[in-house]
Formats: structure tokens, C-alpha cells, sequence
């Protein structure tokens, strides 16, 4: 990515508030949407995630198990 396209990306992750988010699921690919904000910096994301959908209770197990 060229410095350039910084801005426009920016734009693009503050035009919008819904993203796709997807993993292997049974050896199957598996995706869901989920609503997200950027910190003013885009130093990070904040994700809602549901624990219904497969992604999330896989990383949710993967996180108890770790203690996290």
C-alpha cells in the first residue's frame, strides 16, 4: 500500500460501520458480519461479536483455554 492510499482507506473504514469477518468452521469456510468502530488513531478496532456465531465460540474457547 502507497502512502497515498492512506486517505482514501480512512474514508472508507469511517464510511462504514460493518465488516466481514471469516474463518474455517468444520473445514469449511465461514463468515459472518460484524459491526465495528476504529479508535480515532486506528490504533485498533472495536468488534461486537456474538458467541452464537461459530468464529466467535471458537475463539472464545481458545481464549478460556489459554486463561485470557
Amino acid at each position: 500500500m502507497q502512502a497515498g492510499e492512506y486517505p482514501l482507506l480512512a474514508r472508507l473504514i469511517r464510511a462504514n460501520r460493518w465488516a466481514a469477518l471469516a474463518t474455517l468452521h468444520e473445514s469449511a469456510p465461514f463468515a459472518s458480519m460484524v459491526a465495528y468502530a476504529p479508535e480515532a488513531d486506528f490504533s485498533g478496532f472495536l468488534l461486537h461479536l456474538s458467541r452464537l456465531a461459530p468464529h466467535t465460540r471458537k475463539r472464545w474457547r481458545a481464549s478460556v483455554s489459554r486463561g485470557v
